[in-house]
């Protein structure tokens, strides 16, 4: 890897935001695939951020990090809505005949959801792309190479792997949820640096994706509880399950990806 990493790096950020911000204007009623892949590079771009503070400034950092916030919340509401549909029909799926009052929910489910779609505020999402692509023009980053990506790599590594101790000790889902935003931010990096082969790459990919599952289920329960709590220990019957059964995967394949025994 090179020195130029840097502009690497703030060239495909850039790209990325340009492609959703044109996106964001075209579609009248911005589709979920949009708002997924628009949240999934706020996230890179918020990892990078960590990894590039000592090169862009404390103080743009801190701006850039609020208005990146900002934006992932505001698209937040309807993303989890969209993720909590598409976790109940799969689970529903699974059933031979689920039962009438799931499939209602289903429906209340999937017309609260296009509602929370149709609310998205079209001008403060492009007032917060525009605000992250000025300033990702002015990122210096010509020093930032392979020695630099090492070192913070490195640092990721061991406090997503502390996380992950957290939440075998702790066994809470809010400790796994914590972790798996660690291993995400790992992962992203991963992936955008092209760091280590492609075996790996993918190891933690499948982790990241089963503990994005696990997050899933837990979104759906809340949503519920606080919409329609009465048919929440319908839907648990569902849930449940399909948790432990997660858990116990994901701390197979995390027992030897984080090396720890």
């Amino acid at each position: 890897m090179s020195r130029k990493i840097g502009a690497v790096i703030k060239q495909q950020l850039l790209s990325e935001l340009q492609t959703f911000r044109r996106e964001f204007d075209r579609q009248a009623i911005p589709q979920d695939e949009l708002i997924h892949t628009t949240r999934v590079t706020i996230k890179r771009l918020r990892a990078v951020l960590a990894l590039v503070k000592k090169e862009i400034g404390g103080a743009r950092y801190r701006s850039d990090t609020l208005v990146a916030k900002a934006l992932a919340k505001h698209l937040a509401g309807s993303r989890d809505a969209s993720v909590a549909v598409e976790t109940l029909t799969g689970l529903l799926r699974q059933q031979k005949a689920p039962t009438l009052p799931l499939r209602q929910l289903l429906g209340l489910m999937e017309a609260a959801a296009q509602k929370s779609v149709a609310a998205l505020d079209r001008v403060q999402i492009a007032w917060m792309l525009n605000e992250l692509l000025q300033s990702l023009q002015e990122w210096h980053l010509e020093r930032f190479g392979n020695k630099q990506v090492l070192q913070r790599m490195d640092k990721l590594f061991i406090r997503a792997q502390s996380h992950y101790r957290l939440a075998l000790t702790q066994g809470t889902l809010q400790s796994y949820h914590t972790w798996r935003k660690h291993h995400k931010r790992y992962y992203l990096l991963l992936e955008l640096l092209q760091q280590s082969d492609k075996q790996t790459r993918k190891a933690y990919k499948k982790l990241g994706s089963l503990l994005g599952k696990l997050h899933d289920l837990q979104v759906l329960n809340q949503w519920v509880a606080t919409q329609w709590p009465a048919l929440l220990p319908e839907l648990k019957t569902l849930t449940d399950p399909a948790q432990q059964q997660l858990l116990e995967e994901i701390r197979q394949r995390a027992e030897r990806l984080y090396r720890i025994t």
